[in-house]
């Protein structure tokens, strides 16, 4: 990490990509070791009732009916990277959580890079999985304009890293364009916060879990690929995931899923825009089908620089996938978002968002959409602001 944006990253663009390369900001370096970190400190409120007049919840504890500045979107992480050799690097990222993790310290990435040459390296450890457009740094929140990257798309991942290999090639072309291509495969330890339908209709074993419960899941057979192509202005993106789940809650083993997707980031000039559609598509069978539902998701994101001031807008959709059972757990949802990004300082910035979210029901189910009941009415609010530090 040995590159800091001047003033407000000229695109947004070029700093997720910069981040993935290690160059979030100047480095520190101690008997060969570069550290350098990132920061979220992230607040969120909802009050948001239903037909009983009780507060419900947002996405899965992200916003509550009181200001909560400890939520699972504000955290905390170091990297550390070292040179072993002219062809080996290494590195390890520790971070820590807000919500209920409370800020317990884990290893978040830890590989170990081979390079053959210039264009062709070999990872091999545990590493963020390149599951979605910003999987890869999505817990830097200066990276990309958001708040908190649309949920109704990056809440259909509870995925958070890959323990195998990875093989990467990147090139310039002849015109000029980046181009990288990862083939990826391995296993992993992962846990999720169950559905709160799921939970309203609980299809596993006595007790009936409360909600906001934790559970675990194993991914293996991973095996999938990450693809871009563009410049510091346009990239786009293309991937696909597909990986064996197994689930004690929920009695599975060994059960199929995948995850495809495509996105577009265009940051030329003084205009933004980011797009991005997922399909989550999973095994039919009914446990599966109740623990991750088959999804599909998309949204858009607009915006302009006026000076220091990013304002943009979002308008995000969750729906149904292929499979429809009547055990489906399946949510659906719309919402829009009014946003202002402030570049405080180099390598900070304030943010602020109001989102207006409006579930729907999957033909005769509930309105749940992201909240842990269905509201009185056919709207509801949240308010989200952070502060995000490279250093």
């Amino acid at each position: 990490m040995n590159h800091r944006p001047t003033r407000f990253p000229r695109t947004l663009l070029a700093a997720g990509s910069a981040l993935l390369l290690g160059l979030t900001a100047p480095a520190q370096a101690f008997e060969g070791i570069n550290m350098s970190g990132y920061l979220t400190v992230k607040g969120t409120y909802g009050a948001n009732e239903d037909a009983s007049g009780q507060q419900q919840d947002y996405g899965r504890g992200y916003a509550t009916d009181t200001i909560d500045f400890n939520t699972h979107g504000s955290h905390v992480g170091m990297q550390f990277d070292a040179e072993v050799s002219e062809k080996i690097d290494t590195t390890v990222i520790l971070q820590a959580h807000g919500g209920h993790n409370n800020f317990s310290l884990a290893v978040e990435w830890a590989y170990v890079d081979y390079n053959f040459d210039d264009r062709n390296k070999l990872r091999f450890g545990r590493y963020k999985g390149p599951f979605y457009m910003i999987s890869e740094y999505q817990e830097v929140g200066y990276a990309y304009p958001w708040v908190t990257p649309p949920l109704e798309v990056y809440g259909t991942n509870p995925i958070s890293a890959v323990n195998g290999l990875s093989y990467i090639f990147q090139t310039t072309t002849q015109g000029g364009m980046d181009f990288l291509l990862e083939i990826y495969g391995g296993n992993g330890g992962n846990e999720t916060v169950i559905q709160p339908n799921v939970i309203d209709n609980w299809p596993g074993p006595s007790p009936v879990p409360p909600k906001g419960t934790v559970a675990e899941f194993d991914t293996k057979n991973m095996i999938g690929f990450n693809s871009t192509l563009g410049t510091d202005a346009v990239k786009f993106r293309i991937g696909y995931m597909s990986t064996k789940v197994d689930a004690a809650d929920f009695q599975m083993n060994n059960v199929s899923g995948s995850f495809g997707g495509v996105g577009l980031i265009v940051d030329w000039r003084n205009f933004l825009s980011y797009i991005e559609y997922v399909d989550r598509d999973t095994d039919d069978s009914d446990a599966m089908q109740a623990a991750f539902p088959d999804q599909r998701a998309g949204y858009i994101t607009l915006g302009y620089r006026f000076g220091d001031f990013l304002p943009y807008f979002t308008y995000a959709k969750l729906d149904r996938g292929k499979t429809v059972t009547t055990n489906s757990a399946a949510l659906k949802q719309s919402s829009m978002t009014l946003g202002l990004r402030y570049e405080v300082a180099d390598g900070a910035a304030l943010k602020f968002e109001a989102t207006q979210a409006r579930p729907e029901s999957i033909g005769a189910g509930d309105k749940y959409g992201l909240f842990d009941e269905p509201l009185a009415s056919n709207t509801g609010t949240i308010l989200a602001a952070s502060f995000d530090l490279i250093f």
